[in-house]
């Protein structure tokens, strides 16, 4: 026992009241929220990139769409009237049938666009998280942040007499209604991009099926039909993409606004109270 008290006491030399006072004054909770909301910057700029290929994806898809939709348009649209018995007539029929063989075929339209849009899909999805680009990445950032605000609350939780603060004051009860706040909302941001993965999962998937024709066959599926799935799957994951981002925002704000109740209670604590 002597011996343990004899070391704490050594440890208590080298942390003289400065360092103490950085590890646990209330100065170091508006650091950690600072440092936090830069945090939140960079998942917020990650998602936005991760985003913006989706969305390139999904403007290839759409041209692919609107190709089959143009050419199966132009099928029908020289087909002759049933009376005609003109030999012009004919070979409109002959030239209607071979488009339509076109789009009801195993081949897709723009075949090189399908190919483009489901690169920048799995540059989406690649690992490891710390590639740009990838929505895994601010993912597990927002799980980190979430884990280092629960930390920040905590710290400020202790260091709450230091500032002259009682549970039954209305500084108390904003911080504490900012912190339930900013847990729902980085619940969210996670959740969403968690859903965002599983729809550009989802779609790599299913890209890989139309490269199958056993499996197309015994599906009932065909090709023609690959751009609209995963155009609709890409579009869902862009749709999560977009919630996540507004919670990040909202996020954002609500650790600013912690950030700023902390700072104006140490401007306002006495004189040598904001520390221990």
């Amino acid at each position: 026992m002597e011996a343990l008290e004899a070391a704490f006491d050594q440890v208590m030399v080298w942390l003289d009241d400065e360092v103490m006072d950085k590890l646990l004054g209330p100065e170091s909770v508006a650091d950690d929220l600072a440092a936090i909301g830069a945090g939140l910057e960079r998942v917020q700029s990650n998602a936005r990139t991760a985003r913006a290929a989706l969305a390139e994806a999904a403007e290839l898809l759409r041209e692919v769409m609107d190709a089959a939709k143009t050419l199966f348009e132009d099928a029908f649209a020289t087909v002759p009237a049933r009376d005609d018995p003109d030999h012009e007539a004919t070979l409109a029929v002959a030239a209607a049938a071979k488009l339509v063989a076109n789009v009801f075929s195993e081949a897709p339209v723009l075949p090189a666009a399908i190919g483009a849009a489901m690169d920048l899909v799995a540059g989406v999805y690649a690992l490891p998280p710390s590639e740009p680009g990838t929505l895994q990445g601010p993912r597990e950032l927002i799980s980190s942040v979430a884990n280092k605000h629960h930390a920040a609350g905590i710290l400020f939780a202790d260091c709450a007499p230091l500032l002259g603060i009682q549970e039954d004051d209305e500084a108390w009860h904003d911080w504490v209604s900012n912190m339930a706040e900013a847990n729902v909302q980085s619940f969210t941001v996670e959740v969403r991009l968690q859903f965002a993965i599983c729809e550009v999962q989802q779609a790599v998937l299913t890209h890989r099926l139309y490269h199958y024709p056993r499996l197309l066959r015994m599906s009932g599926e065909v090709r023609a039909r690959e751009a609209w799935k995963v155009e609709l799957i890409v579009s869902t994951a862009i749709e999560e993409v977009d919630a996540a981002l507004d919670a990040i925002r909202e996020l954002r704000e609500t650790v600013a606004a912690e950030e700023q109740i902390v700072l104006k209670l140490i401007d306002d604590a006495p004189q040598g109270c904001s520390s221990m």
